[in-house]
């Protein structure tokens, strides 16, 4: 059996001020990057989105990449959920699909609402819920400070697949000193461990049961 995962979302806007246009058109434009519209992923009601991820153990990192792009929205931030399960119903839209996974990803929507929280992830593990609902607050809060400046520098650096720091300086007219210190600045050190630690156990369990299933 095949598992997914589904990422829910809406853009919020922090302070009166906030150029919404600007933040809406920052989360099309790092939705393209993750496959064609509507199959892999829609927006619906002008700042709210769902994306179909067929590698679930990449779902957390395609969320912080969406939370980078849109902290480079000064006054914008993101709430995010990730439902991983099995899908009934792989529709031709992202926002038809029916499922374990669908219906996980909304739960975990509603309870991040609920709790005044922007990041959350909901398995059919218990043991991994438990994990995730006590540390990713605390991967929230690296993020929540996020300058758009940093967020810019996380962005690029997640986005383009981790290049080199001297590539990327050189990419984005910056020196390299301050791609470091932007990264190091943007708690990446930490975030990247997080992100490792995260896919290796998902992976495991996702192989656990696949065969389990078979």
């Amino acid at each position: 059996m095949n598992l997914y995962a589904i990422i829910t979302g809406n853009l919020i806007a922090t302070t009166k001020k906030t150029d919404s246009v600007a933040g809406a058109e920052q989360l099309k434009n790092i939705l393209l990057s993750f496959g064609m519209r509507p199959f892999y992923w829609e927006i619906f009601l002008g700042t709210s989105f769902q994306i179909v991820v067929e590698e679930p153990e990449k779902a957390l990192e395609k969320a912080i990449l969406i939370k980078a792009a849109i902290k480079c929205v000064r006054g914008m931030d993101v709430r995010i959920s990730i439902g991983i399960g099995s899908l009934d119903l792989r529709a031709s839209k992202a926002t038809e699909c029916i499922g374990e996974a669908f219906q996980k990803s909304l739960y975990q929507f509603d309870y991040l609402g609920v709790n005044n929280l922007r990041l959350g992830l909901n398995t059919p593990w218990a043991i991994m819920n438990e994990y995730f609902n006590a540390s990713l607050p605390l991967l929230e809060n690296i993020c929540d400070k996020w300058k758009p400046a940093t967020a810019q520098i996380i962005m690029n650096y997640i986005a383009g697949n981790y290049p080199r720091q001297k590539e990327m300086a050189s990419q984005l007219g910056l020196s390299q000193a301050m791609i470091s210190t932007s990264l190091t600045r943007g708690g990446w050190s930490e975030i990247a461990t997080y992100l490792d630690w995260t896919r290796e156990k998902l992976q495991a369990q996702l192989q656990l049961e696949s065969m389990t299933t078979s």
